[in-house]
C-alpha cells in the first residue's frame, strides 16, 4: 500500500478546510477551479466548492446572499443531474455518482476523490513554491522544505513544481493584482 502523504496548508489560507476569510474562499475555490479544468471527468471540485462555501458561511456566520458560487459550480452539478434524469426512464440508469462522474462502477479503480485531492494537493505545493519564490526564496529551498513536509520525495516535489508552475504563477499574479 502506498505511504499516505500529508495534505500540505494551501498558500491561501491556514485552515485549508474551512475558510475563514471571504479573500481565501476565494482563493480557494480558484485553486479548486484549475482542478476542476484538469479532469472534467468528474463533479468533484464542484462538491468541493461547495462545502468550502458552506464553512465560510457556518464560521463566518454571514448572510448567504453575500457569498456567490461560481458558475463553473452550478454548471458542473447541472450537467451531472440532467445526465442521470435523461437515463432514469431508459433500460439501464445511471447511479447518481456514475452520473457526476464520482463512481466509476468498475471494479479496481481508483476513486476517482484520490486522485482530484492529488491533484489539490499538488497545486498547492507549487502554489506554496510560487508565493515563496515571489517572496525572495529559492525554490530549492522550498523543494526541500515541503518534500520533509508532505513526505514526498525532492525529485516529486520538483516534478509537482515543473507540472504545475505555470498555473500557479499565474494565481500568484492574479492574487497580487487583487491585493
Amino acid at each position: 500500500m502506498a505511504k499516505k502523504t500529508k495534505q500540505p496548508e494551501s498558500p491561501a489560507g491556514h485552515i485549508p478546510a474551512a475558510p475563514t476569510h471571504k479573500e481565501e474562499l476565494t482563493k480557494f475555490l480558484a485553486e479548486l477551479e484549475i482542478v476542476r479544468n484538469q479532469d472534467r471527468s468528474h463533479t468533484l471540485a464542484a462538491f468541493e466548492a461547495l462545502t468550502y462555501v458552506w464553512s465560510y458561511l457556518v464560521c463566518e456566520k454571514v448572510d448567504d446572499s453575500s457569498v456567490r458560487i461560481p458558475r463553473w459550480v452550478l454548471e458542473d452539478l447541472c450537467e451531472g443531474y440532467k445526465r442521470y434524469k435523461e437515463s432514469a426512464n431508459t433500460q439501464h440508469p445511471t447511479r447518481l455518482g456514475e452520473a457526476y462522474g464520482i463512481e466509476s462502477g468498475h471494479k479496481g479503480t481508483e476513486p476517482k476523490i484520490l486522485s482530484m485531492e492529488r491533484n489539490l494537493r499538488d497545486l498547492r505545493i507549487a502554489l506554496r513554491i510560487a508565493f515563496a519564490k515571489e517572496a525572495g526564496s529559492k525554490i530549492d529551498a522550498e523543494i526541500n522544505k515541503l518534500a520533509s513536509e508532505t513526505n514526498l520525495s525532492e525529485p516529486r516535489v520538483r516534478a509537482i513544481w515543473e507540472k504545475h508552475r505555470q498555473a500557479a504563477r499565474q494565481m500568484v499574479r492574479n492574487y497580487q493584482k487583487r491585493a
